[in-house]
């Protein structure tokens, strides 16, 4: 379960009121929960509070479980690095085995070359879904996704859904 208790968040910017306001909310085991509203309503500001990637400026927020970063966040991805060697990083980071996470983000990609260029040498759909494979990866309670769920087409899109 993740609670949030008359949770307030100003966000980054210096805005007169808060991006989130009092908010209190319950999330549920095996719940799937959508929220949509309007740019700059405070969706991106949720994402990052859930994660633990940001605190709140007031009120309490409680997570059970372990939660996922934004899924296919790609923040960690070393253009001048190949993308085996950005897995190997980030896999040790979180305490997985870089060879297991590599081949599991090879298999759901379906990229042939196993991720031996340099990131900066893929395109950016490319990049986009070894962020989202490694994202999925992580066994995780919780996976919190940020306007980018899943990746790809044809066979890519099918493996990427049928993960999720």
């Amino acid at each position: 379960m993740i609670s949030l208790i008359d949770v307030t968040c100003h966000g980054d910017a210096p805005l007169p009121h808060p991006v989130l306001g009092q908010v209190s909310v319950i999330f549920r085991t095996a719940e799937r929960v959508g929220i949509l509203a309007r740019p700059g309503r405070g969706k991106s500001t949720l994402a990052r509070l859930l994660c633990g990637m940001d605190r709140p400026d007031a009120g309490v927020l409680r997570r059970q479980g372990r939660v996922s970063w934004p899924i296919g966040s790609s923040g960690f991805l070393h253009p001048d690095l190949t993308g085996a060697m950005n897995i190997a990083i980030a896999a040790r980071a979180v305490g997985a085995d870089p060879a297991e996470t590599l081949a599991f983000c090879t298999r759901l990609t379906g990229q042939p070359d196993g991720f031996a260029r340099r990131m900066g040498g893929y395109a950016p759909s490319v990049r986009a879904a070894l962020a989202c494979a490694f994202s999925l990866s992580q066994r995780c309670d919780w996976y919190i996704a940020d306007e980018t769920i899943g990746f790809g087409e044809g066979p890519q899109r099918a493996r990427s859904d049928a993960m999720l």
